[in-house]
This record gives structure tokens, C-alpha cells and sequence, in this order.
């Protein structure tokens, strides 16, 4: 299932979602694979705002490979339009390259 479909149908999911209003601009992720958030234990991807401090959006671990351009185009797509906002690394204990 792609980003955008996922979108139409996932704010009747009961652990994932995200949130229409945003605080700021500049997103990162935040990644948990499956097993390391109790909260998620299929795993998790936090869009995080402002310097890593709100959680935006929590996204299925199934779209790791979505660049967060993509996520932003599709779920706040007025912000990727206006085209003022900034991407940074991700975080996290499963950033992918990395040793965990």
C-alpha cells in the first residue's frame, strides 16, 4: 500500500496517525523497528518538528523507505507547496547504516 493510500484510510488506526496542525517545519525521523517501542511492537516511524522536540506523525515501520520529502508532500502537502520547511537526519535506535 502506497504513502497516499495509507493516508485515505489511517485516521481509524488505532496506533498510527498524525496530527493536521503543526507547530513547525522542520522534520526529522525518528525510527523504531519492530520490538523496540512497547508502545508499537511492529515498530514505528515518528515524524518529529522543532528541533525533535513534537511528534507530528507515527507511521507503520512498512514505510521505512519513504523519503520524509514524500511524507510531507502527501500528509501536509500545503507545507510541501509552500516549500519554506527543512529535513533533517534521523534519530533513534534504528537509524538504518547504523549499528544499533
Amino acid at each position: 500500500m502506497d504513502l497516499l493510500g495509507w493516508k485515505a484510510e489511517s485516521k481509524d488506526a488505532p496506533l498510527y496517525g498524525w496530527h493536521d496542525e503543526i507547530p513547525s517545519w522542520d522534520f526529522n525521523r525518528e525510527l523504531f523497528a519492530p520490538g523496540q517501542n512497547p508502545g508499537y511492537p511492529d515498530g514505528v516511524i515518528y515524524i518529529r518538528v522543532d528541533d525533535d522536540f513534537w511528534i507530528v506523525a507515527s507511521l507503520p515501520w512498512r514505510f521505512l523507505n519513504t523519503p520524509l520529502d514524500e511524507v510531507v508532500r502527501v500528509i501536509w502537502p500545503s507545507v510541501h507547496e509552500a516549500g519554506d520547511y527543512s529535513l533533517k537526519p534521523d534519530t533513534g535506535p534504528n537509524i538504518p547504516g547504523e549499528t544499533p
